[in-house]
């Protein structure tokens, strides 16, 4: 799934859809960030800084926590989905 498969749930009128499809435009950015990260520590990627780098690694942790939120809410509104995968 990519971004633009999201729209559609995000501009629906039902509450539930729109959960679902912020759920995996989170999950699309996460996975991008994740791969970038794993990709500098292997030396295949150079961020702009040091300082950068911490950012991106703060801000998935952030995503991650968000993830878990999203997922949280879903399964109380039983609202199915596929679960989103961790790297």
């Amino acid at each position: 799934m990519e971004l633009k498969d999201t729209v559609k749930l995000m501009l629906s009128d039902d509450w539930r859809e729109r959960l679902l499809g912020e759920y995996y435009q989170v999950a699309i950015r996460c996975h991008k960030l994740a791969t970038f990260i794993r990709k500098v520590a292997h030396g295949e990627k150079k961020p702009k800084s040091d300082r950068e780098l911490s950012h991106l690694k703060k801000q998935q942790v952030a995503m991650y926590n968000y993830i878990i939120a999203l997922e949280h809410r879903m399964k109380n509104a039983r609202i199915e989905f596929i679960p989103f995968e961790v790297e």
